[in-house]
């Protein structure tokens, strides 16, 4: 386990220095028309969250042109318990590189001009802490620890220069210290099949700035 926490947090140092070797070289995107205002900051939240326990918010920003850094922090123990006959309260952490692929061109220019739009491939490195408590037998609380590498792919759209759509799908290598494993453990931003495969999936919605 300790080897396998070591590899996670290298690769967490990796994606975090990613951003500065390419800030040097960022550049404003193209603006064809004064009248669209780009965007290269958005703030978003994942609206379904709070059905499996928990409260997602992402911020990200551009760092060199087509690529931007997203961080993710959610509070655990907020609406809908995960599990009915347990409470889970805790926190969790995302950082990880985005490499975006504009769409064609299109007539709607305050859509195809927009930094953040576009399809995108998405590294990311997502931990968690959490103590879990039974419900019927509140002496028996343990804390866990999780995390998980991802390779995530999706689209985001920005409407009225403003509004932000964020649809992703991935997968990766998983880990946790929780002992019950079963299909589908969901440990807040990933799910774990097995033992050390990973998946995540979700939408989020927010504001472009």
């Amino acid at each position: 386990m300790k080897e396998q926490l070591k590899f996670l947090f290298v690769i967490a140092i990796y994606i975090l220095t990613i951003p500065s070797i390419f800030a040097q070289s960022k550049e404003a995107p193209t603006v064809e028309s004064t009248a669209v205002k780009l965007s290269d900051n958005a703030l978003k939240v994942r609206p379904f969250s709070p059905v499996v326990g928990h409260m997602g918010i992402s911020y990200e920003f551009l760092v060199a042109d087509r690529q931007s850094f997203e961080l993710d922090l959610g509070y655990i123990g907020l609406g809908q318990p995960y599990e009915e006959d347990a409470e889970e309260k805790g926190i969790y952490l995302g950082f990880g590189c985005r490499f975006i692929r504009h769409s064609g061109n299109s007539k709607k220019k305050d859509q195809v001009n927009q930094p953040l739009q576009g399809w995108y491939l998405n590294p990311k490195l997502i931990l968690s802490s959490f103590s879990r408590r039974d419900r019927e037998r509140s002496y028996l609380e343990e804390s866990i620890f999780s995390g998980a590498i991802l390779l995530n792919g999706g689209q985001q759209w920005i409407f009225f220069n403003r509004v932000v759509l964020d649809i992703f799908a991935g997968a990766g290598l998983g880990l946790s210290s929780y002992d019950d494993y079963f299909f589908g453990r969901y440990f807040y931003g990933y799910s774990l099949i097995g033992k050390h495969f990973a998946i995540s999936t979700g939408i989020k919605l927010g504001i472009a700035f």
